[in-house]
C-alpha cells in the first residue's frame, strides 16, 4: 500500500493510514491488546499490548511475525477503506440520480433528459456491479480476515514459545507492579510535603 493519506480536502476519500515504524508499533500494540483482552480480560490485554509493543520495537523472530501482522493489518484496512469510499460515492451518485429522475418524472419533463438521467443511472448501477464483481468485496473481506487470523494465530503461537523460554508474562508483571510502586511512592511523597 502507501505511505501517503488521502488528501484532507476530499472528504468523501477514505482517511488511510500509513504503514510507518510508528503506526506498525502502535497496532502491534492494539493487536496485543486485543489478544490478550480475548484470552484473560484487560489485565492480561494491557500486558499483551505492553509485550507486543515492545516487541515491535525490538529484533528477532518475533518481532519480525508481530511487525508482518502489524504491516498487514494496516494494509487491509486501507483496502477495505477505499473499497468502502469507492461505494460510498457510487451509492450516494446512484441515489442522486433515481431522485432526479423521479423528479424529472413528476415535473413531465423533457423525453430526452429523461433518457440521459436513466442512461446515467443505469451506468452508475452496472459500475457498482462491476465493481463488485472486480474486488469481490465479501470475499476479499472473508480471505483478508482469514489471512489475518492465520497470522495472530502464528503471533500468538510464538509469543507463547516465546514467553515460555524468557518468561515474558512474568517479567511484563513484575515490571507493571513495579510501576505501580513507583507511582504510590511519588504519590505518598507528593502529598506528604503539600
Amino acid at each position: 500500500m502507501s505511505d501517503e493519506s488521502a488528501p484532507e480536502s476530499a472528504p468523501n476519500m477514505a482517511k488511510l493510514v500509513p504503514v510507518e515504524t510508528e503506526t506498525v508499533e502502535f497496532t502491534a500494540g492494539i493487536i496485543g491488546f486485543s489478544a490478550g483482552f480475548v484470552l484473560g480480560g484487560p489485565v492480561l490485554g494491557a500486558a499483551g499490548a505492553a509485550a507486543a509493543n515492545y516487541i515491535s520495537k525490538n529484533e528477532g523472530d518475533v518481532n519480525d511475525v508481530v511487525k508482518a501482522v502489524s504491516k498487514t493489518s494496516i494494509e487491509i484496512y486501507n483496502y477495505l477503506s477505499k473499497l468502502d469510499a469507492k461505494y460510498e460515492i457510487l451509492t450516494k451518485t446512484q441515489a442522486s440520480l433515481q431522485d432526479a429522475l423521479t423528479k424529472l418524472k413528476d415535473t413531465q419533463s423533457d423525453p430526452a433528459t429523461i433518457e440521459k438521467v436513466e442512461a446515467a443511472l443505469s451506468s452508475t448501477t452496472s459500475k457498482i456491479a462491476e465493481l463488485n464483481d472486480e474486488y469481490d468485496v465479501v470475499g476479499a473481506g472473508t480471505t483478508a480476515l482469514g489471512v489475518l487470523g492465520d497470522f495472530i494465530d502464528q503471533a500468538v503461537e510464538k509469543a507463547g514459545e516465546l514467553n515460555d523460554e524468557y518468561k515474558l508474562t512474568d517479567k511484563a508483571i513484575d515490571a507493571l507492579k513495579s510501576a505501580v510502586d513507583k507511582a504510590k511512592t511519588a504519590a505518598s511523597e507528593a502529598s506528604a510535603s503539600s
